[in-house]
């Protein structure tokens, strides 16, 4: 690295005159060169000495810009190695003084073009060409060296102090949410199911605290003791399956975002009793969700004398189609569901009714085939909530 940077800092050597010092009278002449050779070499080791300098001992602050770098997460590809860096130094070749140098150098080396071009007119051909094949065999070596050294890296010799998770301050915690949320966003972006379809999720790191909400946040949503079919229920916010899957991938775990592509959390309104005046509070139940919607055209089935063959669209497809509409199902009690239906571009916040079904409605559901979705019966629905619990523990971590 230092030998690419200091290969840089010369980039306005290669026009020198090399043959300055074989007896040219002309003392302009060699004025000129000595300010270009000295020029870019000597800022070059001042700022090599300082990066040296900056290099033994850690940031002395923060900076602004947080990185998380690696293998990162997308359907259809699980994320790898990690790392998270926190208050990255500015890089100093976006600095003022770093292009006011190289402004400087510039027309100093412009200058010098011009007087050794004409000084050259006035000296013998073969000085002439002496110098021209001295500046086309600076050159080759230029760009050799250039295409085989190690790309310049000025950050590359940073300090970079390993602290445990535990022991950062929560000013930073959050910074690593926020990383965390940034690269949920990120994902829905190249998402099959497509940006749109996210817009109702939570992308900000303010509204993690409604996992918690200062209690164990339960498994099961707290059904009222009404008896109905139906009513209406209140959704705060939804963490969908980008969130967990980067939430999973910054602590450590490797559950993939296709195992996550049909998890979420969702964030309740309720009643802490069954009285009209008593407060409410948020309770987060990790559930399932699936992206339902009918096809362009006729669907293809195999008609027989009995029955009618169910399709199933496997995870990770595109959506193409019409009517595309979020189907929810909150586990309740032992063996019922709550699911929720909502148009795709529905206000996901907000008061929506809920149905009150049973596992076998689920899976009389599933089994029929006409969701155009991957899942086939209630077994596969508990699964998608099992690893919805599982994200939620990452997300708790990223809280403690």
């Amino acid at each position: 690295m230092v030998c690419r940077r200091l290969h840089v800092y010369r980039a306005g050597v290669m026009h020198q005159n090399g043959w300055s010092t074989v007896g040219f009278d002309q003392s302009r002449h060699i004025h000129n060169q000595h300010i270009v050779m000295h020029h870019f070499p000597t800022y070059a080791c001042l700022i090599q000495v300082q990066e040296l300098w900056l290099g033994r001992r850690p940031e002395p602050e923060l900076g602004a810009l947080d990185i998380v770098a690696g293998h990162l997460p997308m359907v259809g590809r699980p994320g790898g190695a990690r790392k998270v860096v926190l208050g990255a130094a500015k890089n100093p070749k976006k600095s003022t003084v770093w292009r006011a140098l190289w402004a400087t150098g510039a027309l100093v080396s412009t200058a010098s073009i011009l007087s050794s071009y004409i000084i050259m007119g006035n000296q013998p051909s073969a000085v002439s060409f002496i110098w021209a094949g001295f500046q086309l065999l600076w050159l080759a070596i230029r760009i050799l060296i250039y295409h085989l050294a190690d790309p310049a890296n000025p950050m590359a010799a940073r300090m970079l102090v390993v602290r445990p998770w535990l022991n950062l301050p929560a000013e930073l915690k959050e910074r690593v949410i926020n990383l965390t949320f940034a690269l949920a966003e990120f994902q829905s972006t190249i998402h099959p199911r497509g940006q749109a379809q996210y817009a109702g999720d939570v992308f900000s790191a303010s509204e993690l605290t409604l996992i918690s909400d200062g209690i164990k946040p339960p498994n099961l949503y707290p059904l009222p003791d009404l008896h109905l079919p139906s009513f209406p229920i209140e959704i705060k916010a939804v963490f969908g399956d980008t969130v967990l899957s980067s939430a999973l991938w910054i602590t450590g775990a490797e559950t993939t975002p296709m195992e996550l592509y049909d998890s979420c959390i969702v964030v309740f309104s309720v009643r802490q009793s069954n009285q009209v005046a008593s407060p409410r509070r948020s309770v987060a139940v990790p559930a399932a969700r699936v992206l339902s919607g009918s096809s362009v055209g006729p669907m293809m089935r195999l008609v027989d004398s009995e029955s009618t063959m169910p399709i199933y669209v496997p995870k990770g497809a595109p959506n193409a189609g019409y009517g595309l509409t979020w189907y929810y199902w909150i586990p309740c009690r032992t063996g019922l569901w709550l699911q929720i239906k909502l148009p795709a571009e529905a206000k996901t916040a907000g008061i929506h009714q809920a149905e009150v079904c049973t596992d076998a409605q689920i899976s009389a559901l599933l089994s029929a085939g006409t969701l155009n979705i991957g899942l086939k019966d209630v077994g596969e629905v508990k699964a998608v909530v099992a690893l919805s619990r599982k994200a939620r523990e990452s997300c708790l971590e990223l809280l403690s």
